[in-house]
């Protein structure tokens, strides 16, 4: 399996370029005058003017259509870099996490399905108390995250000095055999691939063999979609899961001293929304 995804060479692929996004969500981006510069294609599905037309209108003549309390002006640009606005909104009778954010010199409004997993407080006190009484805190966190999303694996993967890596915790439901304690190489995840996981501090892909949605638009290869929680896997990625058999995965970053120190990633090996 190692073998033949070495043949892809994902080193050179520029997976933040990918100019597609996930069948979850949907994005529009627009340059810092407000102007749309690129949207994706499946923004027909509830967008009254369709995307052809949408090419270089003002980001508030789009917002009407999704949520008409939001609207952005130029005194606010600069301050949702770092403070994106997000709000919860219906969208074809359903509902959607709406977030307005600046990167790249980029305004990138993005829609993102919103499934909210509702968690008593008598569970977050068995989460604590699964902390407390394991000599792994590693796995502690394993096991609370697999009770939460419900995956059929869940592990924690390290990253070593030699940039190689090594899973140090696992829980699991497959009767398949546990690779804790499997070391992969550094080619597994590369560079590129790690320093997304610095910028997107959380990932997911709920349906490995879904088909993506393209960008419509000026360029739209050329807008680094590094920040957006919709964007599309790299068809490299997407065959190194389905290699592995699974096919929906999430992944959560562990940031020590601004550094990715470990990840922890979930698979299942069905399509599953979280």
């Amino acid at each position: 399996m190692i073998k033949d995804l070495k043949t892809l060479d994902c080193e050179e692929e520029q997976i933040h370029l990918c100019g597609r996004i996930q069948n979850f969500g949907y994005l529009v981006v627009f340059n810092l005058l407000g102007e749309c510069i690129a949207i994706s294609e499946n923004c027909n599905e509830w967008l009254p003017i369709g995307i052809t037309s949408a090419i270089n209108i003002h980001i508030n003549e789009l917002l009407k259509h999704i949520d008409s309390d939001t609207k952005i002006d130029s005194t606010q640009i600069p301050y949702l870099e770092d403070n994106p606005h997000t709000k919860q909104v219906i969208v074809n009778d359903q509902c959607y996490n709406l977030t307005v954010y600046v990167f790249q010199e980029h305004i990138f409004v993005e829609l993102e399905k919103n499934e909210s997993i509702v968690i008593a407080l008598n569970q977050l006190n068995d989460f604590q108390l699964n902390f407390e009484r394991s000599d792994n805190v590693w796995q502690a966190l394993c096991e609370n995250i697999s009770k939460i999303i419900d995956f059929d694996r869940v592990m924690v993967y390290q990253f070593l000095e030699d940039n190689s890596g090594i899973v140090v915790a696992e829980k699991k439901k497959l009767k398949e055999d546990s690779i804790l304690g499997y070391r992969y190489p550094e080619f597994d995840i590369p560079q590129q691939a790690r320093q997304l996981y610095l910028k997107n501090l959380s990932r997911q892909t709920s349906d490995v063999q879904a088909e993506t949605i393209p960008l419509y638009g000026l360029s739209p290869h050329s807008i680094d979609l590094s920040k957006s929680q919709v964007r599309a896997l790299s068809p490299v990625h997407l065959q190194y899961l389905n290699n592995f058999g699974v096919r929906a995965s999430a992944s959560f970053s562990i940031i020590i001293d601004n550094k990715l120190w470990r990840l922890v990633a979930c698979q299942n090996i069905v399509h599953k929304y979280i």
